[in-house]
């Protein structure tokens, strides 16, 4: 018994339209490939622009929550390394739980030794206290570095892990604070930098002259403040100006 089978169309190699019929010609497929690529070269950059966005929003929203938390810290008074009931604002890792909270043993108006008290529960998450050897926190590509200030408003950066908060002057601490915000890797986890103090006030600058850049290029405690002061934490700050660092510091609305 005899079968058919069922076939496609015979193709004439000698029709030029049978190319067209089998498939893609090569030079269409290599038209294809430069346009995918073109198409990609052009969104590449535009969707890490969108990234960089999202990441320096979240920084913002970082910032205003560290400073809420230093305010409601402060008012409570939970914190008082002189026990003068007047409160102090903190490093992260006090705020966050993960350190005890530094006290003055010899009453001189200084936290000289780490007490036996902290936060239950803090008003930071955990999270915020897991800073490194420096007493940087990496967070979201961006780095943060707590300042308090020491008798005379000098400036006394956070310790990191292990290390005893001492120099942080107990009624300087009372009326002041500051944190800076900045790239982890410039160009690729952000641009810009953030500042924020006790006033609650977010500043950023666009840091494209600086290039604030991780721990290889950190901006200078001084960095926002108006030049030619004092360069003490309760020095004026520079707004709508250059500051010390020669970035023109803006208020975030």
């Amino acid at each position: 018994m005899n079968t058919l089978a069922r076939s496609g169309p015979r193709i004439d190699p000698s029709d030029p339209s049978a190319a067209a019929v089998a498939g893609f010609s090569l030079i269409e497929l290599m038209v294809c490939t430069v346009i995918i690529a073109t198409i990609a070269s052009i969104a590449a950059p535009m969707l890490q622009s969108a990234e960089i966005a999202t990441r320096e929003r979240a920084v913002i929203s970082t910032l205003r929550h560290i400073a809420s938390a230093q305010r409601q810290v402060r008012v409570a008074a939970v914190i008082d390394s002189d026990t003068d009931g007047l409160g102090e604002y903190g490093f992260l890792q006090e705020l966050a739980g993960t350190r005890m909270f530094r006290v003055d043993t010899d009453a001189d108006g200084v936290a000289d030794a780490t007490g036996t008290q902290t936060f239950s529960p803090p008003p930071l998450s955990s999270s915020f206290g897991e800073v490194d050897a420096t007493g940087c926190l990496e967070r979201g590509g961006y780095l943060y570095r707590v300042y308090l200030p020491a008798a005379d408003f000098d400036w006394t950066q956070e310790p990191g892990p292990g290390a005893v908060a001492v120099g942080v002057g107990a009624r300087a601490a009372a009326s002041c604070w500051a944190c800076y915000a900045w790239p982890v890797n410039y160009g690729q986890t952000g641009f810009r930098a953030f500042f924020v103090n006790q006033s609650g006030r977010v500043l950023v600058c666009s840091n494209q002259d600086t290039g604030y850049d991780g721990l290889v290029h950190d901006p200078d405690k001084r960095a926002v403040l108006l030049p030619g002061g004092a360069g003490k934490m309760n020095s004026p700050v520079a707004i709508d100006i250059a500051g010390e660092d020669g970035n023109v510091w803006r208020v975030i609305e």
